[in-house]
């Protein structure tokens, strides 16, 4: 728009004097001088740059949204892992109160035994006293007596077994409950360290490797790169927008993993290899006469960072993609 109203003012003003010996139109529109040109050329300019920074910012918005898209995949995945901890952790926290409810009972088990201690000692005290009555009348010798006294020296002595074998019974109750005292204990910390190990072996999985894409339905020529379409899956994998552009799968972190490529193709005698670092590293075959088939080819390998891997047609063929062709790659350590 202020391109055009520049023009408008120079064909409006019959251009520039260039000549300063000819004479001014006698019209009576106003001439443009140097004063305007300037004024027209700063608005020109400052819509260029006007415009560049909106560029700039829109480009800046269109990559926080990709950013923000890639951690939203990442936050669903981590949940999924951290419901399934949760619910390990809430079986063994049911049996921790489980544990918890059997230590209350025994330890009142143990103190009735000990009410019933108290009350075999205060037996034993008069037992005691019994026989120190019994000494003293064998000094006085009674006769008659004597076989009244045996009778409770023999009924003293059957209190006195009958309450060994009560601290024999509550001897043992202690010692029980001791022992399921350290059976707690030891299940409570193994319940514990499992938890950790749970979380770390979580962590572990969640930082793996695991890409899993479809084939791009189209015709190849022999030699040709096999192009990828969807991503499915691409956990612990940070060149996503790389490798859909370029159909190459770049290692990030060394390990070995398990590779999996099947394709469905109607090309009759075709052939497909996998290259690692550019060689033939495995390969499937189409020789049936039928109208659809599947090649499938399986490996695992110990891959170093940058390593590559790509899908390559041998010969012409037709591969059907979506659901019918595919690549899965797994970080098994």
């Amino acid at each position: 728009m202020k391109v055009f109203v520049f023009i408008s003012f120079i064909l409006h003003s019959s251009g520039f004097l260039l000549n300063t010996a000819s004479q001014l139109p006698t019209t009576k529109d106003p001439i443009i001088i140097d004063k305007h040109f300037d004024m027209l050329l700063d608005l020109i300019l400052e819509q260029r740059r006007s415009q560049r920074k909106q560029d700039q910012e829109i480009t800046q918005l269109r990559q926080d949204v990709l950013a923000v898209q890639q951690e939203l995949a990442l936050c669903k995945l981590n949940n999924q892992n951290i419901d399934s901890s949760e619910t390990r952790f809430i079986v063994l926290e049911n049996k921790t109160e489980k544990l918890q409810m059997e230590l209350e009972n025994t330890s009142k088990y143990v103190n009735s035994m000990k009410v019933e201690f108290q009350i075999n000692y205060v037996t034993v005290n008069k037992s005691k006293e019994l026989e120190h009555d019994i000494e003293s009348l064998k000094n006085l010798k009674a006769i008659n007596n004597l076989h009244a006294l045996f009778d409770v020296r023999n009924q003293t002595r059957h209190i006195e077994n009958e309450l060994q074998k009560t601290n024999s019974k509550l001897d043992a109750t202690v010692s029980d409950a001791e022992a399921r005292k350290q059976d707690f204990l030891a299940l409570y910390q193994k319940a514990d360290l499992t938890e950790q190990q749970l979380e770390e072996r979580w962590m572990q999985l969640s930082k793996r490797v695991i890409l899993s894409a479809r084939l791009l339905r189209a015709s190849y020529k022999g030699g040709q790169r096999i192009k990828l379409g969807n991503i499915e899956v691409a956990n612990g994998v940070q060149n996503i927008s790389s490798i859909k552009e370029s159909s190459v799968f770049t290692c990030e972190k060394h390990g070995i993993y398990f590779i999996s490529v099947y394709i469905t193709t109607n090309s009759i005698q075709s052939r497909f290899l996998v290259l690692k670092n550019g060689k033939t590293f495995a390969e499937a075959f189409y020789s049936f006469g039928s109208q659809y088939q599947t090649g499938t080819t399986l490996f695992v390998t110990n891959l170093n960072v940058s390593d590559t891997f790509e899908m390559v047609a041998y010969t012409d063929m037709f591969v059907y993609g979506v659901y019918e062709s595919g690549i899965t790659i797994t970080q098994l350590q």
